[in-house]
């Protein structure tokens, strides 16, 4: 590699930062508590992008735009279960069937660079918007949990890797595009 091309990682690295900022939806941005809600979609609640940022960022009519939230980590080699099968290898009490396996993995806070600072307000933003919907009283996180303080600060996330399809979330389309599982990926 380059010494030019080493010397524009950097620039490139604020680039992007800036990108993520000015996307409005980074979980290292302090405003985004402003720009985002949660709904109820079907049988869950998502982030949904406020009326009067959505009316600023697209020229949609559709009241319901999805927010897709993005956050910069290191993720943890050591916790990685991202994997198409999600580590699982036989049953147990708590994944007795592939389908039952849930995907995650741990990140913390970037070595270094302008992301290192971001993860921390990342993880109050993830935390004040996990407030918004818990249950009071009740600890179980769903999608991404933030544990520990200070430098031990991670963020686990969540990937759901098969979804029942029922009367809420059926597609009569998709459905005859696949087989008769009543089991998606």
């Amino acid at each position: 590699m380059s010494d030019t091309s080493l010397s524009s990682i950097p620039q490139r690295t604020t680039r992007i930062r800036d990108d993520l900022l000015h996307s409005g939806f980074y979980l290292g941005d302090h405003d985004l508590i402003n720009r985002v809600h949660w709904a109820p979609n079907g049988r869950k609640d998502s982030f949904f992008v406020n009326e009067a940022v959505q009316s600023h960022t697209s020229s949609s009519d559709d009241a319901t735009e999805l927010a897709t939230l993005s956050a910069v980590v290191r993720i943890m080699d050591n916790n990685f279960w991202l994997t198409s099968d999600a580590g699982w290898r036989a049953p147990t009490s708590i994944t007795p069937h592939l389908h039952d396996a849930k995907a995650t993995c741990v990140g913390v806070a970037p070595r270094s660079g302008p992301f290192r600072p971001d993860f921390f307000v990342a993880v109050q933003n993830a935390t004040n918007l996990q407030q918004q919907v818990a249950t009071q009283d009740f600890n179980l996180r769903y999608g991404f949990a933030c544990t520990g303080e200070g430098e031990s600060t991670q963020i686990k996330f969540r990937h759901v890797l098969f979804e029942k399809i029922d009367g809420d979330n059926a597609d009569a389309e998709f459905i005859q595009h696949t087989s008769t599982s009543t089991l998606t990926i």
